[in-house]
């Protein structure tokens, strides 16, 4: 430790010794040392020598408290003797220089130095003002005065000047005026470097812009976040994004400057021996001035290696990520503010460095994601731009560019026509990886397919361009031989549909700008695929803005679902084009499909092997299924403990022998979420009584196979229903919301769910058809989810109430609250205390037997509006148990048959069938807590120095750990007469104040203090008190 800190001190005193400075060594020694003066005393002697002084102190603590004054003392001396030397120095100059004037650079020197010092002294002395005036100074001297320094001391001097002044005005909270200088010290940056002459040095230049520009985003970004409202937001200097941008922007004219001086040769080096001439670089012991050489004397110009030096460091870094990083700070900042032109433009300029580091797959992604966003944003109307047109065919240009590049295809000529792609350097290893992952070059291939046939669609241009890129998706689709199939979206072709009896006519319209043969086509409906063929042609030629007619064979009766069109490319029969564009023409013959916006349904159709039915033709198309789910109430608007009724609809077509069956997912965030606990189907247990009379209970959704519960069974082709289903005439769906196609039968499941705690449950159902009576499914059908979400109905509270029963005679009782949370009428069924816990699940309906009966409270259980509170009230009873509960039962009001099973045969089955009431509870026994004693703290708040004659806010604070409400009587205690006359108090010094339960800190009383005399004033003591308690603060 000894011979370390010599040699640092020695080294300290050899800096100082070349630029006249004054030494003082503190040492901090541990609290805990022993002798601290002489184990550090091997420092004093070097340090007097110097002439400088030691101090040693034992912690932080020490320093604070003992040697403060020492070191401040120690300071001034040395101050003193250093301004004692240098007048010394100039009286014995002055003489000498009275017939030479001081040269101009040198007066303005000395004249930025004295602003320098002035704006740093008023900064400590915490004059805003002073210190603002003093730097505009210095900064206009620096800017004017060129012969005083060099450029590069001059412009740093600048940015530290910049740096100073922008935070001294966001602190005083004028952006303006730090958006003012900004614009300034932009303007002189701009124009500090230019000419052909300044090339080893104009990298200075594109420097100090991207860090001023960066630097002034982060510290708009701080004001921001703590004051918002100081920003101007139609400014758009004022805005982060801007600036991040602009620094972007600098740092690739950097990064190009880069690029041009990387080549050999363009920035010779001096080297002696092998190694670099001069030796390393120094730092020099001012600031702002450029390194110097450690042996200049080899260089003939020490100055110009040491530029050459960093300029070669320069051209040989990567700027890259960091321009990446702030185009990703816009793009945030442009996204806080809602600016969708400036978030795509970085995106773009992304999308660019990307492309320009060899990064083909983020730049091939980056466009991708470009293009959706511009048409997501041309569909919104009030955000409507010309330029998206233009932007969307810039990112396919560079899409085909970038996927040519990837597949090793020469790039066509349409590539570059928008702006010239920038010098590629591809990645080491791309290109053969490439040719090794062969799903990898399938979607390329796929992907390089599709984006030539969009920009075929978007832009028309000569015919030598046009063969040229359908040259190139041919070249792509050439790479795909000895692979899977390749099936390539063509969004330029739209199909319109049209039925006809035994038929499918279908006609195409390209909107692509070049002909397109097209090999064997079908059509993908609900029933199976069916063939299209063209009468005049074997090969159906696609010519633009043509429409060209397809016909199939289709005979089914029911309406068919048709998703898409397939089409092969006849020059590649390997590829295979999806026309999803697809519309169906309306006709008096076919039977229109209903399905209205306000009910959440899921139709699903699908094909299955032709089944022979007695008495059918033998041409009778696939049976099919499909599903729907109907809501009589709302799903947004369910509520805890209540029994939710939810309707399953199934349409199908006779079958020879099958077996459907229904299963039940579920999921929440509640407690004990399963099917088994929360969901249960409506059963009809009397089968041999009148349907009218027949009796309906609810049965556990316990699933009694693999696949779930058996709801209907075919046999012969007839179909019988399980007890849980229900079946649906036809003439009951024919007045909708659901249509019931030719030959089809409907039939309904009803399920009932409740969910006693959560905020939000999904609930799936899935039907599953298997072949006779086995349980494996040969095709299963997923119904859309159903979504709750859940809400308390009811808030239940019990309190204690005391009635006098007479003199002396205090009878105890417990009221019961009930208040209504939701905007629907409630009906109040009971309102018991008893045993028994809060039920769970949907199943236990009946109460089960117990061994002490519930009792019902005082109260008449009415209709409960909403909004509305009932209360109730617990007689006295002996036997109440700790474990008894209160129990609510109630249902909703405005619930009738015909809102719960909208169809007449359903209702007329059910309709003395009604929801189980929910049930809702609360513990009528609450422990509370014993109130303590505890603790009270009062403080005096004030600033530690004033000024006289000037009055200082003194803030009484009051802590305590109680929780209760309480309430205090906070008095300011009169001092003596001497001590009077050094201050006057104005306000309040004696009130009362209360704290609420829960409230454990307060301000309790402010009031102003006036010192009419310097020096230290006591301020005067406050004493509160509350009920015993008393407390006084302390001396301050």
């Amino acid at each position: 430790m000894q011979a370390g800190g010599l040699a640092t001190l020695h080294h300290t005193i050899q800096q100082m010794s070349a630029r006249e400075l004054r030494l003082l060594v503190v040492v901090i020694a541990p609290p805990d040392a022993s002798d601290a003066e002489s184990s550090y005393n091997f420092l004093k002697q070097p340090a007097e020598q110097a002439g400088g002084s030691l101090i040693v102190a034992k912690g932080m603590d020490d320093i604070v408290k003992q040697k403060a004054q020492r070191i401040e003392k120690a300071v001034y001396q040395l101050a003193m003797a250093f301004y004692g030397d240098e007048e010394k120095r100039y009286r014995k100059v002055r003489p000498q220089r009275q017939n030479a004037p001081l040269p101009d650079w040198m007066t303005a020197a000395l004249q930025v130095r004295v602003n320098f010092k002035l704006g740093f002294l008023s900064e400590i002395r915490r004059d805003t003002r002073g210190a603002l005036k003093s730097y505009i100074k210095a900064y206009e001297q620096l800017i004017h005065e060129s012969e005083m320094a060099d450029l590069v001391e001059r412009i740093a001097l600048c940015g530290r000047i910049t740096i100073r002044m922008y935070q001294l005005y966001l602190q005083s909270h004028d952006v303006k005026a730090a958006v003012h200088h900004c614009r300034i010290h932009t303007a002189t940056l701009r124009g500090c470097c230019g000419g052909h002459a300044d090339r080893l040095v104009v990298w200075r230049k594109w420097h100090w812009l991207a860090v001023n520009h960066q630097l002034f985003a982060e510290l708009l970004e701080s004001v921001a976040q703590q004051l918002p409202n100081l920003v101007d937001q139609s400014d758009m200097w004022q805005f982060p994004g801007f600036h991040y941008q602009s620094a972007a922007s600098y740092v690739g004219q950097l990064k190009r400057w880069a690029h041009e001086f990387r080549e050999d040769g363009q920035l010779p080096l001096s080297e002696v021996e092998g190694a670099p001439a001069g030796g390393a670089l120094t730092v020099s012991p001012f600031v702002g001035q450029s390194e110097m050489l450690e042996r200049p004397s080899e260089t003939p110009d020490s100055a110009m290696e040491v530029t050459l030096r960093h300029a070669h460091k320069q051209a040989g870094e990567m700027h890259s990520d960091r321009c990446l990083q702030l185009l990703a700070r816009a793009q945030a900042a442009c996204k806080e503010r809602g600016y969708l032109a400036g978030a795509t433009a970085c995106s773009a300029r992304m999308a660019e460095e990307y492309l320009g580091e060899g990064n083909l797959a983020s730049a091939g992604r980056l466009h991708e994601r470009l293009r959706q966003s511009t048409k997501h944003e041309e569909g919104n109307a009030s955000d409507a731009r010309p330029l998206w047109s233009g932007l969307d065919r810039f990112a396919l240009e560079r899409a085909l560019f970038c996927k040519c590049n990837e597949l090793g295809i020469e790039k066509p000529a349409v590539c570059s026509q928008s702006r010239l792609p920038p010098p590629l350097s591809p990645s080491p290893g791309d290109t053969d990886q490439a040719g090794l992952d062969a799903d990898a070059s399938h979607g390329r291939s796929e992907r390089l397919i599709r984006d030539t046939f969009e920009y075929l669609s978007l832009v028309s241009g000569p015919e030598t361009e046009q063969k040229e890129l359908m040259d190139t998706a041919r070249s792509a689709a050439s790479k795909l031989v000895g692979t899977a199939p390749l099936s390539v979206p063509l969004d330029a072709v739209e199909a319109d549909l049209e039925r006809q009896p035994g038929s499918l006519v279908v006609r195409l319209r390209s909107r692509l700008t070049v002909p397109v043969e097209l090999g064997s086509a079908v059509a993908v409906t609900s029933n199976g695929e069916v063939k299209l063929t063209e009468d005049t042609a074997r090969e159906t030629q696609l010519m633009p803005g043509q429409d060209v007619e397809l016909s199939g064979v289709c005979t089914t009766a029911f309406p068919l679902h048709i998703s898409a069109i397939h089409a092969t490319w006849a020059a590649v029969p390997q590829v295979t084009f999806q026309i999803r564009d697809v519309h169906a023409r309306s006709s008096a013959k076919s039977l229109p499909a209903f399905c209205p916006p306000s009910l959440a349904s899921a139709a699903r159709c699908f094909p299955r092997k032709p089944v022979q039915v007695e008495g059918s033709p033998t041409d009778m198309p696939a049976p099919s299924l499909r599903a729907e789910v109907f809501h009589p109430l709302d799903p947004n608007d369910a509520f805890r403990a209540e029994h939710f009724l939810l309707h399953v609809l199934v349409f199908c077509l006779p079958q020879a022998s099958a077996r459907l069956w229904l299963s039940c997912g579920v999921s929440g965030d509640g407690d004990d979420v399963s099917p088994q606990n929360c969901v249960s189907l409506l059963r009809r247990s009397g089968e041999n009584c009148d349907p009218a009379h027949e009796a309906l209970d609810l049965l556990p959704f316990v699933e009694s196979s693999k696949l779930g519960n058996a709801v209907a069974t075919w046999a012969d082709g007839e179909l019988k229903l399980a007890d849980t289903a229900l079946a649906l005439p036809s003439e009951d769906l024919a007045e909708g919301p659901f249509v019931c196609g030719k030959e089809e039968t409907a039939f309904l499941i009803p399920v009932v769910v409740k969910f006693s705690t959560g905020n939000k449950a999904f609930i799936d159902f899935q039907l599953h058809c298997s072949e006779g009576e086995s349980e494996e499914a040969t095709v299963s059908l997923s119904v859309q989810q159903v979504t709750l979400h859940l809400r308390p109905a009811l808030h239940v509270a019990v309190d204690e109430v005391t009635l006098s029963a007479g003199p002396g005679r205090p009878c105890a009782l417990k009221k019961c609250t009930i208040r209504s949370l939701a905007s629907v009428p409630f009906r109040l069924r009971s309102v018991e205390f008893g045993p028994g816990a809060e039920p769970k699940g949907v199943i236990d309906i009946d109460a089960q037997a117990e061994r002490r009966p519930r009792k019902p409270a005082l109260g008449t259980p009415e209709r409960l509006a909403p909004k509305a509170i009932h209360a109730f009230v617990l007689p006295r009873h002996e036997a109440l148990d700790p474990s008894d509960r209160l129990h609510v039962s109630f249902d909703r009001d405005d619930l009738t048959v015909d809102k719960l099973f909208p169809w007449r045969s359903a209702g007329r089955l059910l309709a003395t069938w009604t929801p189980p009431s929910a049930i809702v509870g609360c513990p009528l026994f609450v422990d509370k807590p014993v109130l303590e004693r505890a603790a009270l703290e009062v403080n005096v708040e004030h600033e530690s120095t004033g000024t006289v004659a000037h009055p200082t806010e003194v803030r009484v604070c009051l802590r305590r750990t109680a929780s209760n409400v309480q309430e205090f009587k906070i008095t300011v205690l009169p001092e003596s007469a001497a001590a009077a006359d050094k201050f006057m108090l104005s306000g309040a010094t004696n009130t009362q104040s209360i704290m609420l339960a829960g409230e454990l800190s307060q301000t309790c009383l402010t009031f102003l203090l006036v010192p009419l005399q310097p020096g230290r004033v006591n301020v005067p003591r406050v004493q509160v008190s509350s009920g015993q308690q008393e407390v006084t603060s302390a001396q301050t």
